[in-house]
């Protein structure tokens, strides 16, 4: 008889399993240097596991350490140059971000924990009616919505200092070099010296923040 209960039960959709669904955006979150766990692609999440010499670890320690470095020239900038409403905001905006990245830590470490608890939750609802959900679409959907209009905002932003960088200087170097030690980045050539590649490599982190 139980046997026969276990077959009538409803099984749960992968479009409605929540590790399923989580996939893709944790994948995307991977290559901004958060959630660095292996094994996400697999079917199972038992499968997913947390480990410290890993790729996607190395790279999250990087992304993480050029984000720290930037609060902290934020803040001496705050305390011996210019304390203002602007690079107030600024600093609060990227405590928050490392914040944000600790906390995503978090719920890596206790990823597999997370799914075992939201498996369980599945079990009791998955008798309810759910044929015009597909929760994995309507979360991919979204996460593409918001990184696009993110992306907007980055790059306009961007173009914007650019331009008002090309319009000072007419040789695209001396250009770059006012763009990206007055406008962009003046907090960290306040306290390190000028250099090409620490400045793309700060400006690349600030797409992360």
């Amino acid at each position: 008889m139980k046997l026969q209960e276990m077959k009538n039960q409803k099984a749960i959709p992968n479009s409605l399993k929540f590790y399923e669904s989580m996939k893709f955006p944790i994948i995307i979150s991977q290559c901004f240097g958060f959630f660095p766990i292996s094994g996400i692609t697999n079917t199972n999440c038992q499968n997913t596991k947390f480990k410290w010499r890993t790729w996607r670890m190395l790279y999250a320690f990087i992304i993480f350490l050029g984000m720290l470095v930037s609060v902290v020239t934020q803040f001496l900038n705050c305390i011996y140059y210019s304390l203002n409403i602007y690079e107030t905001t600024s600093l609060v905006f990227s405590v928050l971000s490392i914040v944000d990245t600790l906390l995503f830590f978090k719920v890596a470490l206790e990823w597999q924990q997370i799914c075992k608890e939201w498996h369980n939750v599945e079990k009791i609802m998955k008798n309810y009616d759910s044929n015009s959900l597909n929760l994995k679409r309507h979360i991919q959907v979204l996460s593409i919505i918001f990184l696009c209009f993110g992306a907007i905002e980055h790059f306009l932003v961007l173009a914007y200092k650019l331009k008002d960088s090309f319009n000072l200087y007419s040789n695209a170097y001396d250009a770059l070099r006012h763009y990206f030690r007055i406008t962009s980045e003046s907090h960290i050539f306040k306290f390190l010296p000028y250099n090409m590649w620490i400045s793309i490599f700060f400006q690349v982190t600030d797409i992360y923040i």
